[in-house]
């Protein structure tokens, strides 16, 4: 006896949305809010101080602050529940910054450098197209 049921694939919908249950890590909201209330620009003022007094490393001491709205971005990626929302709050935008400027400070990569800012429209768009609605 044949089953049809039993061996039909699943649809797009239900094998999405098995995957987006699948890969939801969240973490408890008290878990979220004692994250959000860490003091993390205190931190990083408190490490570029530091690096600036002690090694003099103002220069490159400055991209630490590049740490602060990465940390609230992954936070919040970590309070979503769904995986298209998740990567979507991915802080691709602030990473290619840091990664063009470190490119053009240390290696003097600045022409082709500029590549890295197509890679947010790319990874947005990747993201939309992989996890529809």
């Amino acid at each position: 006896m044949n089953n049809d049921t039993d061996n039909r694939l699943p649809e797009p919908a239900e094998e999405q949305s098995a995957l987006q249950s699948d890969q939801s890590t969240q973490l408890p909201q008290e878990q979220i809010k004692t994250l959000l209330k860490l003091p993390i620009p205190i931190f990083v003022v408190a490490a570029y101080l530091v690096m600036g007094f002690l090694w003099d490393l103002w220069h490159p001491g400055w991209m630490l602050f590049f740490a602060i709205p990465v940390y609230y971005e992954l936070v919040s990626m970590l309070a979503t529940r769904e995986i298209r929302k998740k990567l979507n709050r991915f802080p691709i935008a602030v990473l290619c910054v840091a990664a063009y400027l470190l490119l053009g400070f240390y290696l003097d990569l600045w022409h082709p450098g500029w590549i890295i800012f197509l890679l947010i429209p790319l990874y947005h768009t990747t993201v939309s197209a992989v996890f529809r609605k």
